[in-house]
């Protein structure tokens, strides 16, 4: 019981300042630094790497970014927003590989630029893809992965039934991943019916795909800690383990979400 009082007071913090630092560039800005700070410190333990110059490269970049949007350098800015989503998708596609084939993870360091530094900072971009910030677009994308997460949490424990992956994740199981796809369904419903910004199929879809994403980004941090003989990343936050443990799933579906976000933006 503990620890489960645990769990909803951290959760809850952490909801609390997402929610809270959203309503502005600069603060949302502030936090995804703060948070990838502690995250990229926890990943040098995970994957057995030292991390100042992965920081510091992440900090530099999230500032220029930052810089480039309040100046609106879009000419500096939109070569940028490519080199960060493409990069970061083409190592998800290599690691979604070793996670299908169970090959162990190699060249950390590597991954610890486009997977970790480029996820964080595609958080940032998600709410830039109509060229301005926009803190309900950002704002959905975090609740989509936080209902789609509890969902999952819920009807996994509910139901139970064969394991998702066993030998990464035993406490993962299929029931538990269609629960969170059905709840993040529901959300994009809900959704549209509060936004005119896209059509309520576009909502749906949106949801189920950046849940289903978000599945596999928490599978892949789970091969890291699986390799490294870990359990949680951290202590950060009591119930839930580290940062890494938290955002796994928000720094894999960001890149994703910008690229969905452009795509139905463009359509609408």
């Amino acid at each position: 019981m503990r620890h489960l009082i645990h769990r909803i007071i951290s959760g809850l913090v952490y909801v609390a300042l997402v929610i809270g630092a959203i309503q502005l560039d600069f603060t949302f800005f502030m936090l995804v630094a703060g948070l990838g700070t502690i995250l990229i410190t926890e990943y040098g333990k995970v994957a057995k790497v030292k991390t100042v110059r992965l920081l510091l490269y992440f900090l530099i970049l999230i500032v220029s970014l930052g810089a480039l949007y309040k100046s609106g350098e879009s000419k500096i800015l939109e070569p940028l927003t490519i080199f960060i989503l493409g990069s970061a998708i083409v190592a998800h596609f290599f690691l979604l590989e070793k996670l299908a084939l169970g090959k162990p993870i190699t060249n950390q360091k590597r991954y610890g630029i486009f997977y970790i530094a480029h996820g964080l900072i595609s958080i940032t971009l998600i709410g830039l893809v109509q060229g301005y910030f926009d803190p309900v677009v950002t704002l959905y994308f975090f609740v989509t992965i936080w209902i789609s997460d509890s969902g999952a949490f819920a009807v996994g424990n509910m139901i139970r039934g064969k394991k998702l992956m066993p030998s990464i994740s035993p406490k993962k199981t299929i029931s538990g991943l269609i629960g969170g796809l059905f709840f993040a369904g529901i959300t994009g419903y809900i959704m549209s019916l509060y936004s005119e910004v896209f059509t309520t199929i576009q909502w749906i879809i949106f949801g189920v795909t950046i849940a289903l994403i978000s599945a596999a980004g928490d599978l892949i941090e789970s091969k890291f800690k699986r390799e490294a003989g870990l359990k949680d990343s951290g202590q950060i936050m009591p119930g839930h383990g580290g940062m890494f443990d938290r955002l796994d799933g928000v720094i894999f579906a960001a890149p994703w979400a910008t690229i969905i976000f452009k795509l139905m933006n463009y359509v609408s």
